[in-house]
């Protein structure tokens, strides 16, 4: 897989490669209720949870939203801070990509947000991982 995960053979891509950099966030006192329909018109599992100035907070996923329904948790006004992931999988810039999917694989997690000083700058999926590895196995036939 190491292969299949280097560009050209010369070095092995990073999480900056492939991550994404528009991204969807939330306030940690968002309304669990808006984070839901955010995380559903978005098409996407879940959403870092960072300050006003930035700073990664946590991550709130549909898992966890659904979790705290089901454990009789109030909906109207939870706040997205109640029920967020307070300490979430991170990664810098400069990370592999082969360890960005290892780290992702071991912690059956689905994202892995990524860092510079401790400020949000993206986010790398397990999509992106794919099509990390479809783009190089398109150059491996060339």
């Amino acid at each position: 897989m190491a292969d299949l995960l280097q560009d050209k053979g010369e070095s092995f891509m990073n999480a900056k490669d492939i991550m994404s950099r528009e991204l969807i966030t939330l306030p940690p006192d968002a309304d669990i209720s808006e984070a839901a329909r955010l995380l559903s018109e978005s098409r996407i599992s879940g959403a870092p949870v960072v300050d006003a100035e930035g700073r990664l907070l946590g991550v709130v996923s549909q898992t966890d939203l659904t979790r705290f329904q089901g454990q009789g948790g109030p909906a109207a006004g939870a706040s997205v801070a109640s029920v967020m992931t307070n300490k979430p999988v991170c990664c810098e810039e400069d990370t592999p990509t082969e360890e960005v999917a290892r780290v992702m694989l071991e912690r059956r997690i689905h994202r892995l947000l990524v860092t510079r000083g401790g400020r949000l700058v993206g986010i790398v999926s397990a999509m992106d991982i794919l099509r990390s590895l479809v783009a190089n196995l398109g150059h491996e036939g060339a």
